[in-house]
């Protein structure tokens, strides 16, 4: 690619443009590969861009100008999704309890009994690793 270099996050993989290299340059570790959830694969590589692009852009600027990258913190991101998974995994069998407690009509109860049902599958698709297999056991207990 010709006499081109490096710009953004990597463009000190090989040292500084004086000559001096970082100590910890030298050695290179591969993150592990962790199976995330839709919803935080979601947050991750959806979610983050959109609130970007409608509302974060006039607050954070990029973290390399020249190049215009833009660095987020993948774990942060992740962190705030695990909250949200967990509030909705704390809530969901809460609220559902508490609705059909002031349901008087067994046929309204019934009906609302399949909404949380299929809500609680919803939910276990979308915020964790199950396989259809597993989802299909949890509803049908």
């Amino acid at each position: 690619m010709g006499d081109m270099a490096l710009i953004g996050e990597d463009r000190k993989v090989w040292g500084y443009a004086d000559g001096s290299v970082a100590p910890a340059l030298d050695l290179i570790a591969v993150n592990p590969v962790t199976s995330k959830d839709p919803f935080s694969n979601w947050a991750v590589h959806i979610f983050t861009k959109w609130v970007y692009q409608r509302v974060l852009y006039r607050i954070k600027k990029a973290n390399d100008e020249e190049a215009g990258v833009l660095v987020y913190e993948e774990e942060t991101v992740l962190r705030w999704s695990a909250w949200i998974s967990t509030a909705v995994a704390s809530l969901l069998p809460v609220v559902s309890t508490i609705v059909l407690y002031f349901v008087e009509p067994t046929g309204l109860r019934l009906g609302l009994t399949v909404i949380f049902t299929f809500l609680f599958a919803v939910a276990l698709m979308a915020f964790t690793t199950a396989k259809s297999m597993d989802v299909f056991i949890a509803t049908a207990a």
